[in-house]
């Protein structure tokens, strides 16, 4: 494993969080995506550590605002299983188009667009293209969010297509104590996580080494606590069925501890 590298990540985010000057976080649901973007020339730096019982990922993300509906994002995965390397860099593109605010809270609706360049070390050696659409609503006390995602996969020089993945999930959240932007601030979540994976094919045949075809639903609770413009994030799924076989909960969990740091590197130039 190269310690080298997973240390650099985590003390880039560390010092992020120490010297950044902090701004609003708005939320999003831990496994799945969310509407929100970030507020314009904006920067926003995240760890994540992702993962289930036999492989997880060190996943370092970075996005920027272009405006305030217009946000660009970039992530990069470290993964362990049985090798270790970098897999596939995704650059994604979101636009908020629709935002109504209320006294009662805001309702909000986005697409998401994306591009997976082949595996840098790891994962499938192709391009992958990813098209999302989410939808949202915070309000002071309670939340809601809803998600699909599509990634076309295309195949390698080998002849190697892996299956396309349709994801959709489902969100809600509570805020027990209401709380200012000065003040800790605390949701949990409530996750239902669906995953639908196509047949891989070899030369446009069936693959019978990837198996991976058919759905994966899970459930399960998350928090997430901000404090200025510091976010801890940390949910579990439990899988409770996968290839259309019911699996006994808790034999499967995957999880997510991530934090992430907002930061107004250019605030000189729109006078914030």
């Amino acid at each position: 494993m190269n310690y080298k590298y997973l240390t650099l990540i985590l003390l880039t985010n560390l010092a992020t969080i120490l010297i950044g000057i902090g701004t609003a976080f708005s939320h999003e649901p831990i496994f799945g995506i969310g509407p929100h973007t970030i507020h314009k020339y904006g920067v926003g730096l995240e760890t994540e550590f992702e993962g289930s019982s036999d492989e997880w990922a060190l996943h370092f993300e970075a996005i920027f605002g272009v405006t305030e509906d217009i946000a660009l994002t970039a992530s990069l995965p470290y993964q362990v299983k049985e090798e270790t390397g970098l897999s596939n860099l995704l650059l994604r593109g979101k636009w908020r188009f629709y935002r109504k605010d209320s006294r009662g809270g805001s309702n909000q609706a986005a697409l998401a667009l994306g591009v997976r360049t082949p595996s840098l070390q790891r994962g499938p050696d192709a391009f992958g293209y990813l098209l999302a659409a989410t939808i949202g609503k915070e309000a002071r006390r309670e939340y809601f969010f809803s998600g699909l995602r599509y990634m076309l996969n295309t195949t390698d020089e080998h002849g190697f297509k892996p299956g396309d993945v349709f994801k959709y999930d489902l969100a809600v959240g509570i805020r027990p104590v209401p709380a200012g932007y000065e003040a800790p601030d605390l949701v949990l979540l409530l996750e239902l996580n669906g995953t639908y994976t196509r047949q891989a094919t070899f030369r446009r045949q069936n693959s019978g080494k990837h198996p991976e075809r058919g759905n994966k639903l899970g459930v399960g609770p998350g928090l997430i606590f901000s404090y200025k413009n510091i976010m801890l994030k940390a949910g579990l799924d439990f899988i409770v069925t996968q290839a259309s076989k019911r699996v006994p909960f808790g034999d499967e969990v995957e999880f997510v501890f991530a934090l992430e740091s907002h930061l107004s590197p250019f605030s000189f130039i729109y006078g914030k």
